[in-house]
C-alpha cells in the first residue's frame, strides 16, 4: 500500500470481546491480530492514522473541513469497499 496523501485511503479497525482484532484495509483484505496494540502498529507501519488526529494542516492539504470527513460505512465488508479509497484532487 502506497501513501498518496491527500487521497483517503481507509483502513477499518475493529477489537472484540476476547481482545483480538482485525483489520480491513482498502485492497479488500482482513488481517488477524491477537490484541488491539498489534493491529494499531500494523496501521502505524503503512503510515495510517486515526481521523481523530487530524489537524488543520492536514485539512489544508486535504482541501476540505475535517468535519465533512467521514469514514465509510455499511452492512458488509464488499459494501464499503469500494468507498475505501477516496481520491483527492
Amino acid at each position: 500500500m502506497v501513501s498518496d496523501f491527500p487521497s483517503l485511503n481507509w483502513a477499518r479497525l475493529r477489537v472484540f470481546a476476547d481482545r483480538s482484532s482485525d483489520v480491513f484495509d482498502m485492497d479488500g483484505r482482513t488481517f488477524q491480530f491477537s490484541n488491539e496494540e498489534e493491529a494499531r502498529y500494523f496501521l502505524a507501519e503503512d503510515e495510517f492514522r486515526e481521523l481523530s488526529t487530524l489537524d488543520e494542516e492536514d485539512e489544508r492539504e486535504l482541501g476540505r473541513p475535517l468535519a465533512l470527513i467521514t469514514p465509510p460505512s455499511g452492512a458488509s465488508d464488499e459494501e464499503i469497499l469500494p468507498m475505501m479509497y477516496v481520491k483527492v484532487n
